[in-house]
């Protein structure tokens, strides 16, 4: 009788003692921080209308630097606020093992530039999504004239 009650309670120390563990593990692991930012673009192969730069700027912007805490960094808003960007069709964030943040961004690709019957011009991909013009780059695609909607949709 006596054994089994020492069995039992070495087990339940030995289980309270790994929930110990892992909720200190899972502390620290929070307190830990930002080793390095790697940004990834992709769909730009012709024209970047966002590049690395923006992205870290952004990031900056939010507070996210190498040096903060992970556990200050709010990935699900600051995804939301890259997918707020017209030309950003898609952004992934995530940290990894070594405390590095990976950026994935997926860029939107124009396939046409439409100049509007009111003297508006746009870019529009392949969704039908209206991208604004650029101050940096122009793309190569082919130009409409005199269309006569100016829905955000098309």
């Amino acid at each position: 009788m006596w054994k089994k009650r020492l069995i039992l309670s070495l087990w339940f120390l030995l289980g309270a003692a790994a929930v110990v563990l892992l909720i200190s593990a899972m502390q620290k692991k929070g307190q830990n921080e930002i080793a390095d930012i790697k940004v990834e673009i992709e769909g730009a192969e012709q024209h970047v209308f966002v590049d690395e730069k923006d992205v870290v700027r952004y990031l900056n912007l939010m507070g996210v630097k190498k040096g903060t805490e992970i556990q200050r960094v709010n990935v699900m808003h600051i995804e939301d606020g890259l997918n707020k960007n017209a030309w950003i069709q898609k952004a992934d964030m995530f940290f990894d093992n070594n405390n590095v943040l990976h950026v994935n961004v997926q860029e939107r690709q124009p396939v046409a530039r439409i100049f509007s019957i009111s003297g508006s011009s746009f870019y529009i991909d392949s969704s039908g999504k209206r991208l604004p013009l650029s101050e940096n780059i122009s793309a190569r695609v082919p130009v409409f004239t005199s269309f006569p909607s100016e829905n955000q949709k098309l």
